[in-house]
């Protein structure tokens, strides 16, 4: 879709930067949309006519701003309603106090980023983000975390199915 839309409105762009754009919105049509909007918009305001890895990145933030993730993560982060239930917290290694929620979306948003997680990926990302010393969670409390999120996003908009369990 980059490259060939991209050729049709007489802008150039790398193989690598197409291929880059592709595995990003690998899941989902209407992001690569959303990206390559904000790439045109973009590059119009600068009057430029070549995408690089900087104009991409640039269009990755443009589209996070623009578009209301904040909804997405947010929703993630909060889990279902806990109902007068309190949650465990877990301390972090950057001082952050965070229920098993918020846990998963800060493994996700670690680095490298993959397309695809298997459980014990997971699973290592959230045990990392916890200092040793620290009491940490386990991992059918970490499933059944998962499987309830993946409930929560199921009865959302399609933008909202961020994670598939």
């Amino acid at each position: 879709m980059g490259k060939k839309g991209f050729k049709q409105l007489d802008i150039k762009i790398t193989d690598e930067v197409a291929e880059q754009l592709a595995v990003e919105c690998l899941t989902s049509p209407q992001l690569m949309q959303y990206i390559c909007l904000s790439i045109c918009t973009l590059l119009e305001d600068k009057n430029e006519h070549i995408v690089n890895f900087d104009m991409l990145e640039m269009a990755y933030k443009f589209t996070t701003v623009n578009f209301n993730y904040y909804d997405v993560v947010n929703v993630m982060s909060k889990g279902p309603n806990p109902r007068g239930k309190k949650r465990n917290l877990y301390k972090t290694l950057d001082g952050k106090e965070l229920d098993l929620y918020g846990l998963i979306v800060e493994s996700l948003d670690k680095n490298p980023p993959i397309m695809e997680l298997d459980f014990d990926t997971v699973y290592d990302r959230i045990i990392n983000l916890i200092p040793k010393t620290e009491r940490k969670p386990d991992r059918n409390s970490v499933k059944s975390h998962l499987n309830n999120l993946q409930t929560i996003l199921k009865e959302k908009e399609e933008i909202y199915k961020a994670i598939e369990w």
